[in-house]
């Protein structure tokens, strides 16, 4: 239910960014990759980076320079533009005086792309609808995405 952000005293707000089990950055990593900051603190959620494409800097507040890590950052924009829109639509939907959860399990999903044969089939396979809200309760189950 999007209320509010999260407390900071709870530790646990933000897109969170991890190399194995180094966290890099802090929950304000990716805040600009949002239309409105105060967005990323209405998030909670990890994003796991797997192999060795991006190396994390000194401080480990970020990665070196990299074109892995523009097209890392280029993702990530993706994302949290998506979200954005999402955390819009359930608060007019809150102002509106209906409830509203949302949860993004993992992926980039841009607006206005079609998906056909191969494609689509092996997406329907990842689709779990509701039963009671078949149209609007669905989850998309997550897919790895390598750099």
């Amino acid at each position: 239910n999007f209320i509010a952000s999260l407390p900071a005293g709870l530790n646990i707000r933000g897109i969170r960014v991890r190399l194995g089990n180094i966290e890099i950055g802090d929950e304000h990593f990716l805040d600009d990759k949002f239309t409105e900051r105060r967005f990323a603190s209405w998030q909670i959620g990890e994003i796991h980076i797997l192999g060795d494409s991006l190396k994390p800097n000194a401080r480990r507040d970020g990665f070196e320079q990299s074109s892995n890590f523009e097209r890392f950052l280029e993702q990530a924009s993706l994302l949290g533009r998506h979200l954005s829109t999402v955390m819009k639509r359930a608060s007019s939907f809150f102002w509106k005086g209906m409830r509203t959860m949302t949860r993004l399990l993992d992926g980039v999903y841009e607006k206005g792309i079609k998906v056909c044969g191969e494609e689509k089939a092996e997406l329907e396979q990842r689709l779990q609808r509701s039963p009671v809200l078949h149209w609007r309760d669905i989850t998309i189950q997550p897919k790895t995405v390598c750099l």
